[in-house]
């Protein structure tokens, strides 16, 4: 690994979409992601000094920052833990304004009860069923959290990230990137939603179901980003289609077995004596 003295931070490219897609996205070939298992997420939600529940929505629901940042009480149901998720925030000339989702579709996304839970008594505290749940001072989204804000230097209390032993610089690698000194990974808020996308996949979840919830508009974009982690389930299938066919063949291994022996007995039986 190349050790670099840190420079400028990089600034993301963000892709603008202006109209619908027409054929299905080329497929990427950047599945690098940083994901948090379920520990983690707790561990980070718990080490930030402001919007633990922020953490855990995100983590567990895979919203985009800005479908989350344009939460309205309208927009849940608590009864039957579903997000209603109909549009999205974002930031155009420094302006903070609210349009259609990035896919410009609405969904439906379900939430774990304890989320739900830790949600409840914001929702119920926001009397106008069109006020923002989370919003700013001036009462406009939030915006994402930069890594000075409580999200990155939370992430950096848990990461602590390598620094030249005398400029006290941090030290990044070949891609630029920091390099975290502990297990825990060096990631954006946005990496929370690649967090959720691993964690349903963890637990059983079908490739249709995690692009239902995460709003993709292709099964295809949903198997480019996170293809790698249904590997682990091949072995799964293997042993499942494994289990029946073995106790079929060792069941009629054994027939075959008795069989023969039931057939040496009667010969051996019907020989004179």
């Amino acid at each position: 690994m190349t050790l670099v003295d840190a420079g400028t931070s990089r600034s993301p490219v963000v892709p603008v979409e202006t109209a619908l897609p027409v054929s299905a996205p080329a497929p990427s070939t950047d599945v690098d992601h940083d994901y948090l298992t379920a520990d983690q997420v707790d561990a980070l939600a718990f080490e930030v000094s402001r919007n633990a529940e922020v953490v855990f929505l995100l983590a567990f629901t895979g919203l985009r920052w800005g479908e989350f940042a344009a939460l309205r009480p309208r927009d849940i149901d608590l009864e039957r833990r579903r997000l209603h998720i109909t549009r999205s925030a974002s930031k155009v000339n420094s302006a903070s304004v609210i349009g259609p989702t990035k896919t410009w579709e609405r969904r439906s996304v379900a939430v774990p009860g304890f989320v739900v839970d830790m949600v409840a008594p914001l929702v119920s505290e926001t009397a106008n069923q069109n006020a923002l749940i989370w919003q700013r001072r001036d009462s406009t989204p939030l915006r994402p959290p930069t890594t000075t804000h409580w999200f990155g230097k939370a992430v950096h209390r848990l990461a602590k990230p390598m620094k030249h032993p005398k400029t006290g610089e941090y030290l990044r690698d070949e891609d630029g990137r920091l390099i975290p000194t502990t297990d825990f990974p060096i990631l954006s808020v946005h990496d929370l939603r690649h967090t959720a996308a691993s964690l349903m996949i963890a637990t059983g979840a079908n490739v249709k179901t995690v692009q239902r919830q995460l709003g993709h508009k292709f099964a295809t974009m949903t198997l480019d980003n996170y293809g790698h982690l249904f590997d682990d389930d091949l072995d799964s299938v293997a042993v499942a289609l494994d289990r029946p066919h073995a106790t079929k063949i060792e069941t009629g291994q054994k027939r075959a077995k008795d069989a023969v022996a039931a057939v040496s007995s009667d010969q051996k039986n019907a020989l004179p004596a």
